[in-house]
């Protein structure tokens, strides 16, 4: 079971936005436009943990996309603002309203602020909704503390240990670091055919 429940970890980050927490996966847009993926070609994305949002303002590209995070203080203004192509939900990451196939996942500085214990759950529950999926996972302590002064980051484990856990969950198409970080893109692994007697 999580140390934590959904209710506290919705009022602990409605806390964190309230007071300017300044969450927004540069890191990982980064690395994309240097790798010359700043366009998504007429993709469907789903940004889990989205934050401000700072993805659907800074790629291109894309023909729909969709953001979900904990945070009703961070999507109700999001909602407001009425992006086009672009669609907020206050959820979790196995929220069912999230149903569908995208053809980009992406969540960036996100996993590393869930429980251990549900980790591979959330992480199976992203791959189900996209065809690929990038994650940039943090390896240090949050440089942010919580409402009473805790470490954000509930996972704090070496780059080695989040290649190892990511390439369980999913197939591995490629990896890289930047600063404290280690980023994966992963699809979803092809279910064992089952022999017919």
């Amino acid at each position: 079971m999580p140390k934590y429940s959904l209710r506290e970890e919705r009022d602990k980050y409605n806390w964190l936005y309230d007071n300017g927490y300044p969450a927004g996966g540069d890191a990982l847009h980064t690395v994309f436009t240097e790798l010359g993926l700043d366009s998504f070609n007429n993709s469907s994305i789903i940004d889990f943990g989205c934050g401000r949002g700072t993805l659907s303002l800074k790629a291109s590209g894309y023909s729909k996309y969709v953001g979900i995070d904990i945070s009703d203080s961070v999507i109700k203004p999001l909602e407001l603002e009425q992006r086009p192509r672009c669609s907020f939900f206050v959820g979790s990451l196995t929220d069912p309203v999230l149903e569908g196939d995208y053809d980009i996942g992406w969540c960036s500085d996100v996993v590393e602020h869930l429980d251990e214990s549900v980790l591979d759950v959330c992480l199976r529950s992203m791959l189900r909704r996209c065809r690929r999926l990038y994650v940039l996972a943090c390896c240090r302590t949050s440089r942010h503390l919580g409402p009473h002064h805790e470490n954000l980051h509930l996972i704090v484990k070496d780059q080695q240990w989040w290649a190892d856990r990511l390439a369980e969950v999913g197939h591995w198409r490629g990896g890289f670091t930047i600063g404290d970080s280690i980023g994966a893109c992963l699809s979803r692994k092809n279910k064992p055919k089952t022999r017919k007697h």
